[in-house]
């Protein structure tokens, strides 16, 4: 179950044993003489001109608020001067409304009556004018009305035209008493209050409660029972004949340290309360001390005190927590019952799941009602109990507009009401209308009658109170009053001027006409509806579903209003945040340190400089910097509004803000059935009457969880140096991913750009690992500065952001400065969870003494030592190639001069051959070009930011990624990866790159698209494993071979392979068990496709192994060593004028084949061998098919292969962000990691290799258990330089097509005068065929080498219909056998496709899938990444 609870504590509050007077109540002095009047229960008009006057027992309602006569015709010519009288008493029912009639056009209401007579008789018409007649009407209330009912206590007369207004709390009938053309306009206003007389109130207290224990993380908060009962817990006296009140809910907030919010829903009710226990002096206030007068006069009354049963959690599940406790409420008052209410306490609270995307909504079933539960929507907005449909519909769209001006200016704001829960929801949504600024100063959502002394605070505050407390005190004069009931604001005098006009203009145009729309949308779609409670019924189910997911879309969208007026105003406000760029000192953290408010405030229009000059002034403002600029938790919320402010147009209402997933549409429902009387008495009832004392033996806790934390668990600290992204850098991740997959360029950039994430992610835990970690971050600071060598649009903040946590956790404040300074050359502009870690890392670091310089001067003087050192061995080289005939690269060039070099070295690089330049010497020249491009460096400044900005721009070109040379040290564990794999529909085989290009943007899709049929399939990841830790130190012979090490197909260990089945916790990220892992699309009948039975194809789960016979083969030497390929480039010294010829390898093979004769070719051996064991093929005239198959399988591993699921970069990182979040950045230093996790770390360890980043990963094999089956490991002997992983680009254990790869065969036939011969039946292309298409592949010419391999396919067509790619094959010999770094690739791309184009639609038949030119997509991720191993290096 989730971690989170539903509900944290069940809470029974009402009137303890020994009680204690509320000090409200009981101060006399203080409270306001008209309490406990008399209700009005007559109501009567009189005509003065008439001579009528004020009848005995009423009063006489003569003045307005400012001292105006109150007749009700005011101003007009000719009319009667009539009043209205009043009178109170309690020997009647009082009056419940009143109003007014215009007769003939509106019917009047029921249970009203109409004064048509004055109290003498006479017409007791107001109106003066001859269009119709107006009458006063009123409603008495019930003989048998509850005590808590609202009764008219007063009334009032205004005048609008003399600038009059309702007094606090009254409420105005919106008709105009005076309809006469000329005269006043004139209103009747009233205020209804409870009328009760006999009543005590008391401090409550916490009665019962479950659990009985404290959860350590939240203990029960002592102050629950004050807001259950907010004016009291009461004793109180009512008639005999009154109803019963009905329960009423409450809501309120508890705000802790943080703002951490806890939220609590309450029902309050009454029960009996027995005469017996009142005190004499209690009898007396209660009017009980006469009980014998009272029976003789027979004046029943009965005594009631209230009691209130709360839920708190952390979540605002407000109207299922309504449901809950009325359903507890109604089994209290009703029975009897099979289960008892014990039960169903610990059923909600521990039974009920916490809503979850996988069940987005949960039904659960009572006895005789159900209870809905929906997720939350997944907002970046900040969780609140706020319902910004009751603020709008009981406000309206001016005043809204209007408070959120008072919020702005920080006034204290009072908000009132008689309905409590209204009252919590409203003062939610005024208090989050300002995101993303905060109120800092006082706020309590629903204040307690004995926290009311809060309202005389001298600072700014947002209290919401119950009503009735203006029955006893009035409102301090400086306080703005908002009834929500009256749905009128109450502002001081001084502040009466004050409106929403003073906002900036466009902005409240926008947000005016939105708010309209909602408000006239909000009144069609969501109707106000009554109490009723929902009964247990299908229908109404989903129809409760669906009104709460209508509700939620209403308020998201009324919240997005808010939302664009506050991103408008602040448009653009981080460009005036100010850094911390030198040692911090004390007004560092101010805020005006912090912020260019200047600069800023030039920024706004000059009409709204006053808005702004008193917004800046705000705590709330400053408060926001301070957030803005440092570590907080509301970071990811920050950084949303930062892309809302890039978003918004001050003049529209588009684009739309907030986005809500997937999950809240989904309908799937989770049912929860009512709870069983399983464990009690068999046949046992419960009655209860009322709410009965709380029995723990009750309860059922079998899905009771361990304590903890309400809140998710998987949630990291902020301060964790742990790789996260937020929702909201997710989505735009996804977006980005789907806009660059149409451009190839900048897809294989995404690519790039997420596996250097993906290294960054793994940092931390890399650190953790490493013995130095100055070297790691200094490490870390590099690989950085390769990215942005990438130019990539855009780079990952998240990157960055990495950097700046682990600088903040080491103390390395001038490595932050300078990883700042990179990101701004980088165009990334920092969020405010990247900029809040720099300055966290600024602030608290330890910054290096500026008083002792001598470590700087003695490096100083290191450098300029290792400089000249440099100059002059350039020197001494360069002298050396000029004037010897070494035969080196540079004797085939003029020696008249060094600049004719130079000149000869432009010359050549203007042509695009295939054939490439020195390498070195065109890294060198690229090199001068990027430093010369960097010499206009700006002015200097005295800030440690621009000293490291000049820094960093000298060393950005400087300083490159070391490879990690593990040939220098012994090898403990050799691993050769490849990522090769044959298509399961067309048989092709897919290289890297193209793997790459066919994936989708989808970060939850592993199919990769086959780039020759467009056939969805997941391709994998081949891992060969040799161990050589068990040998001795001493090294084999190179004709040694261990048999050993040698297994074949039909052994033991390659049917059962430990990793063959099973991926560890991996397995939900490729869960299927089939053979072939394929999606949406089903394999064709095609000859060409083998069933899975017919071969063993590595693909298939079920055989991962070498697919190969068992065949002895001989192993023979040559005596002697033979020159390599360089050593017989050197021996051609005839200079070329081909653009296909250059420096580094010159050598020109004739275009004849005689002219080869006179060369050595016997056991010609390249430097570099395909094969993981050093073989040879067998001196026979002819061998057998097996035999030869058995020879390019070689390289024989010590261990079983390992077949992963090769994974797409956005894949990859989402199931890495998912295993952080889940289990901490430190499993990723564990050795188990390898175990747990095989698809996540092979996949990790590959893409590591792509972009030549050193990692700890490959270290974890030495001591990972599946690689460690005898239990012992050499860990201290070995370290992760001694695992050796090579990333191949071919795979030949894959091969089924006919014969040797040409590069293979390339090799072999430098080994043996026979094979020329041997080749010449085993496949179509001998020795001459290879050396003619590398003299034309030298000379540019990829036609020719085309159609020669396509004449040697001819003669075996017969035999075998399948051949390797025609451009792998051309290309892989040229790498052969003329050095891959003299290769462009990209131009022998580009010749292949001229060369393509040229063929006839006779020869275009004649080609395979797999022999078209590669699509630029595949070109694109081929080159962003680092090259792959075509040959395998030694690890010994």
């Amino acid at each position: 179950m989730d971690g989170r609870r539903v509900a944290d504590y069940f809470v029974v509050a009402g009137l303890p044993e020994n009680p204690q007077p509320l000090e409200e109540f009981s101060n006399e002095a203080a409270i306001k003489p008209t309490y406990k009047q008399d209700p009005i229960t007559d109501v009567t008009v009189i005509n003065k001109s008439l001579g009528e006057r004020v009848p005995r027992g009423y009063q006489c309602l003569d003045k307005t608020p400012n001292e105006y006569p109150a007749d009700l015709n005011h101003g007009s010519i000719r009319g009667s001067e009539m009043y209205i009288c009043y009178r109170r008493s309690r020997d009647k029912p009082p009056l419940t409304d009143v109003g007014v009639l215009y007769e003939s056009k509106e019917r009047l209401m029921a249970g009203c009556e109409v004064i048509h007579t004055t109290y003498f008789g006479t017409p007791a018409n107001v109106n003066n004018s001859n269009n119709g007649r107006t009458y006063i009407t009123y409603r008495r209330a019930a003989e048998n009305a509850p005590s808590d009912m609202l009764a008219v206590v007063d009334l009032c007369i205004i005048m609008e035209n003399k600038g009059e207004s309702p007094p606090h709390s009254y409420c105005q009938i919106s008709k105009n008493l005076n309809r006469g053309l000329v005269g006043s306009d004139v209103f009747l206003c009233y205020k209804k209050a409870m009328t009760k007389i006999d009543i005590l109130a008391y401090k409550p207290a916490i009665l019962d409660r479950y659990p009985k224990e404290d959860y350590p993380e939240f203990p029960l908060p002592e102050s629950v029972a004050m807001f259950c009962l907010p004016m009291g817990a009461s004793i109180e006296c009512w008639s005999a004949k009154a109803q019963h009140p009905y329960p009423v809910f409450s809501t309120f907030i508890l705000t802790g340290i943080g703002w951490n919010k806890v939220y609590g829903a309450a029902i309050t009710f009454y029960e009996e309360f027995p005469e017996d226990k009142l005190t004499d002096l209690q009898m007396r206030h209660l009017g009980l001390k006469n009980k014998h007068i009272r029976e003789q006069y027979r004046i029943m009354k009965t005594v009631h005190s209230n009691k209130s049963i709360c839920l708190l959690s952390h979540w605002p599940f407000f109207d299922a927590f309504k449901k809950l406790l009325s359903y507890l409420y109604r089994i209290s008052i009703t029975g009897p019952h099979i289960v008892p209410i014990e039960r169903h306490i610990s059923h909600f609270m521990y039974d009920v799941p916490y809503p979850s995307p996988q069940r987005p909504r949960i039904l659960v079933q009572l006895s005789h009602d159900s209870i809905s539960l929906s997720m939350p929507e997944d907002s970046p907005l900040p969780q609140s109990g706020a319902s910004f449909i009751t603020m709008l519909r009981n406000l309206g769209p001016e005043n809204c507009m209007t408070i959120l001006l008072y919020v702005l200016n920080e006034h204290k704001i009072l908000i009132h009401s008689l309905r409590p829960a209204v009252l919590t929801s409203v003062a939610e949504a005024v208090s989050t209308l300002i995101f993303p600024l905060q109120w800092q100063c006082p706020y309590i959502p629903l204040c307690p009658l004995g926290l009311s002394d809060v309202l005389n605070a001298p600072t700014p505050y947002i209290i919401g109170l119950d009503s009735r407390y203006f029955d006893l005190f009035d409102p301090p004069p400086d306080v703005i009053c908002i009834d929500l009931d009256t749905i009128r604001i109450w502002p001081p005098d001084d502040k009466k001027n004050i409106s929403y006009k003073l906002l900036p203009k466009k902005a409240t145009k926008v947000l005016q006409e939105s708010l309209h729309k909602l408000y006239d949308r909000l009144n069609q779609e969501l109707p106000r509806q009554g109490h009723d409670e929902v009964t247990l019924d299908i229908a109404p189910i989903d129809q409760d579903f669906k009104r709460k997911h209508k509700e939620m879309i209403l308020e998201l969208q009324i919240q997005e209003s808010f939302l664009r007026f506050m991103a408008c105003i602040l448009k653009g406000y981080k460009h005036y945040l100010k850094p911390i760029e030198n040692a911090p000192d004390l007004d560092t953290t101010n805020a005006a340190s912090l912020f260019d408010m200047a600069g800023f405030l030039k920024s706004r229009e000059k009409a709204n400089h006053k808005f702004f000059q008193t917004l800046l002034r705000t705590q709330l403002f400053n408060r926001f910097i301070e957030e803005r600029s440092f570590v907080s938790d509301k970071d990811d919320s920050l950084a949303f509004f930062d892309e809302c402010t890039e978003k918004v147009d001050e003049t529209k209402d588009e684009p739309k803000l907030i986005e809500l997933d997937d999950s809240s549409k989904s309908e799937r429902t989770m049912f929860i059935l009512p709870p069983e009387p399983v464990g009690l008495p068999e046949g046992k009832t419960y009655s209860y009457n009322g709410f009965p004392n709380l029995c723990s033996d009750l309860f059922l806790e079998k899905n009771k969880p361990v304590r903890s934390s309400s809140k998710n668990k998987g949630q990291t600290s902020q301060h964790s140096p742990v790789a996260r992204r937020t929702k909201q850098e997710i989505k735009t991740a996804q977006k980005l991913a789907q806009q660059y997959i149409t451009q190839p360029p900048l897809w294989a950039k995404c690519l790039l750009s997420h596996c250097y994430s993906l290294w960054f992610m793994v940092l931390p835990a890399y650190i953790k690992k490493s013995s130095s970690v100055t070297k790691a971050l200094s490490l870390a600071y590099d690989v950085m500065k390769n990215m942005q060598r990438q130019k990539l649009k855009p780079p990952d903040e998240l990157c960055y952001r990495v950097m700046l946590q682990l600088c903040g956790q080491y103390n390395q404040p001038v490595l932050a400065v300078k990883v700042y300074s990179e990101m701004k050359h980088a165009g990334v502009q920092p969020n405010a969870i990247t900029y809040g870690y720099y300055n966290k890392a600024v602030l608290e670091g330890k910054w290096p003494s500026s008083v002792s310089k001598g470590r700087l001067l003695w490096r100083k003087v290191r450098n300029v030592i290792i400089g000249v050192a440099k100059f002059r061995k350039a020197i001494r080289r360069r002298s050396l190639s000029v004037y010897s005939n070494s035969g080196s690269e540079y004797d085939q060039i003029s020696h008249t001069s060094f600049d004719s070099f130079l000149e000869d070295e432009k010359a050549e690089m203007k042509h695009e051959s295939i054939m490439k330049q020195d390498s070195h010497a065109g890294k060198a020249e690229r090199g001068t070009e990027e430093i010369e491009s960097t010499e206009s460096a700006p002015p200097s400044h005295p800030s440690f930011m621009d000293q490291m900005d000049r820094l960093c721009e000298a060393e950005r070109h400087s300083i490159h990624v070391q490879f990690c040379d593990t040939q220098t040290k012994d090898v403990a564990i050799e691993a050769e990866i490849s990522s090769c794999s044959r298509c399961v529909r067309c048989r092709c085989l897919l290289y890297d790159e193209e793997i790459m290009a066919g994936w989708s943007a989808d970060d939850s899709n592993l199919n990769t698209s086959c780039q020759f049929c467009n056939t969805k399939m997941v391709p994998h990841l081949l891992i060969y494993i040799k161990d050589h830790r068990g040998k001795k130190k001493s090294k084999l012979s190179d004709d040694e071979v261990d048999d050993s090490l040698i297994q074949f197909e039909d052994s033991p260990a390659h049917r059962h392979s430990p990793m063959e089945h099973s991926y560890g916790k991996d397995s939900n990220i490729c869960p299927s068990p089939e053979p072939l892992l394929m999606f949406g699309e089903e394999m064709e009948d095609d000859s060409s496709v083998k069933s899975p039975g017919s071969s063993h194809d590595p693909w298939m789960r079920q055989s991962t192994h070498i697919p190969s016979e068992p065949t002895d083969i001989p192993s023979e030497r040559p005596s002697h060593e033979s020159p390599n390929l360089s050593e017989l480039a050197r021996l051609g010294h005839r200079r070329t004028g081909s653009e296909c010829l250059t420096s580094a390898t010159e050598f020109m093979f004739s275009s004849s084949i005689d002219s080869l004769e006179s060369l050595t070719f016997r056991n010609l051996r390249s430097p570099l061998s395909i094969s993981m064991e050093s073989e040879s093929l067998p001196e026979h005239s002819s061998v057998s098919t097996e035999n030869r198959k058995n020879a390019f399988n070689g390289g024989f591993s010590s261990m079983e292969p390992i077949s992963v699921p090769y994974l797409s970069p956005l894949v990859l990182r989402k199931n890495l962000e998912s295993i952080i979040e889940s289990e901490g950045n430190s499993a990723l230093g564990l050795d188990t990691f390898v175990d747990e996790h095989p698809i996540i770390f092979w996949n990790l360890v590959w893409y590591f290799k792509r972009i030549s980043a050193t990692s700890h990963l490959p270290g974890l094999l030495l001591t990972a258990k599946s690689f460690n089956v005898s239990g012992v490991s050499d860990d201290a002997e070995f370290t992760s330089d001694n695992v050796l992983i090579q990333p191949m680009w071919d795979n030949v254990r894959l091969h089924q097509e006919v014969g040797l790869p040409m590069h293979m065969a390339w090799n072999k036939c430098q080994s043996s005068t026979t094979v020329d011969a041997l080749l010449t039946e085993s496949q179509p292309f001998n020795r001459a065929v290879m050396h003619q298409i590398i003299t034309n592949i030298q000379c540019n010419d990829v036609l020719s080498p085309i159609k020669m391999v396509m004449n040697g396919r001819r003669r075996l067509r017969t035999k075998r219909k399948r051949f390797r790619s025609l451009y792998r094959e051309i290309l892989y010999l040229a790498f052969i056998a003329c050095g891959r770094e003299n290769i462009d690739n990209d131009a022998f791309d580009r010749e292949y496709k001229m060369a393509f184009s040229r063929l006839s639609p006779g020869e275009l038949k004649r080609l395979q899938r797999d022999d078209k030119p590669r699509s630029p997509a595949v070109q694109c991720c081929r080159r962003v990444f680092l090259e792959l191993q075509l040959i395998k290096i030694s690890g010994q």
